[in-house]
């Protein structure tokens, strides 16, 4: 079965385990933590960082930060994780769903805007998959309208808009290391605080008897060893991501599914390959397809009930969405495979050895 993720290894984890179980003096000054700080530090030189055991409770930290009540409001895409909807239960807010906009599936800033009420206290942009949207506009909308916003990126480290970190945009930003994220941690994300406020620092010592450094230090020391060979990973996803775009642009022009992609002037980190399907049956047809061919993809399930909510574009989308196999274990053979397998589903004629000339003129360039 070719594997639908992978993790990246760099032959330093075992090391840094061993170093970290040698030398409790590490452990107890959280040393690989404040290293891991240190390499993301270089993407938010403006922001206070914070290491949190799961992205919920960085969200709940963050609705808590804000101080919410019951009665107010917080505005969510209507492609958002179910916990994101819980954790602001948790703080008896209410959550209004926002309509998305189909080219990458993240918050529609008009519906954004007509959603607006005078209870509206913050607004989160969940990252589809790593992608960006007009940010400018969804940045002059929060601010004209005093709101808070909340950037939450799970897939998007390494990814930018207009050459600015995903995270960094916002009031605040939080990078997941969990299964879907780019490093394939178990766990842990970094909170960022891009409001350094004293009042904000002061909030933030009440919330927690010092909150950073709250994923375990053995995590850290894993993640620290697939930190620093992310760049070579993300060169190597990025080669397979076009390889993938080449091989299934035709399919594409010929409007038998969609390559999910980001705007023109932002930078995607190529750990996501998804394609849009015409429906949700074509979309299971296809994955059942690609199992029997040993080929393990994924759908992206929806979460949020809002078919009964105004929301066309979220409900024509729902269940559409396949994520085919990337991860920088991946041979270029396999990525011809997987191709051929999705080109066979729709009856292209297209031969092996076409696929192989494709292959070759792109090894070429």
């Amino acid at each position: 079965m070719l594997e639908f993720q992978s993790s990246a290894i760099s032959g330093e984890e075992i090391q840094n385990l061993n170093d970290l179980l040698q030398s409790p003096f590490k452990f107890r000054q959280h040393w690989y933590s404040r290293q891991c700080e240190e390499f993301l530090a270089d993407s938010y030189p403006n922001s206070r960082l914070y290491f949190i055991d799961s992205i919920f409770n960085s969200a709940l930290a963050t609705l808590i930060l804000m101080e919410l009540k019951e009665g107010d409001e917080v505005i969510i895409p209507a492609f958002s994780p179910e916990w994101l909807l819980s954790a602001i239960k948790c703080v008896s807010a209410t959550a209004v769903l926002a309509d998305i906009e189909p080219q990458t599936l993240n918050i529609c800033v008009k519906n954004l805007s007509a959603k607006i009420t005078a209870k509206t206290k913050a607004v989160f942009i969940t990252y589809f998959i790593g992608m960006t949207t007009d940010l400018d506009e969804i940045l002059y909308t929060a601010a004209r309208n005093d709101l808070a916003l909340i950037e939450i990126c799970s897939t998007g480290l390494g990814a930018t808009y207009k050459n600015k970190a995903l995270g960094s945009l916002g009031n605040y930003g939080i990078i997941g290391f969990e299964s879907l994220a780019s490093t394939n941690l178990l766990n842990g994300c970094v909170w960022i605080i891009n409001n350094d406020s004293p009042k904000t620092l002061d909030k933030i010592a009440q919330l927690s008897n010092g909150i950073s450094n709250c994923i375990t230090e053995p995590n850290a020391a894993l993640l620290l060893a697939r930190l620093n060979i992310f760049n070579a990973s993300q060169e190597r996803l990025t080669l397979l991501w076009n390889y993938y775009h080449n091989m299934l642009k035709t399919l594409e022009e010929e409007k038998h599914l969609r390559i999910l992609k980001t705007l023109s002037q932002n930078i995607h980190n190529s750990s996501n390959f998804a394609v849009i399907l015409p429906n949700a049956d074509t979309c299971q047809a296809l994955k059942k397809h690609l199992f029997e061919n040993q080929i393990d993809s994924q759908i992206i399930q929806t979460e949020l009930n809002y078919l009964e909510s105004n929301l066309p574009n979220a409900t024509q989308f729902k269940d559409c969405v396949l994520c085919l196999p990337i991860h920088a274990n991946l041979a270029e053979e396999d990525i011809l495979r997987v191709s051929l397998a999705i080109n066979e589903f729709f009856g292209d004629d297209s031969s092996l050895e076409e696929f192989a000339e494709i292959k070759k003129a792109l090894l070429d360039d």
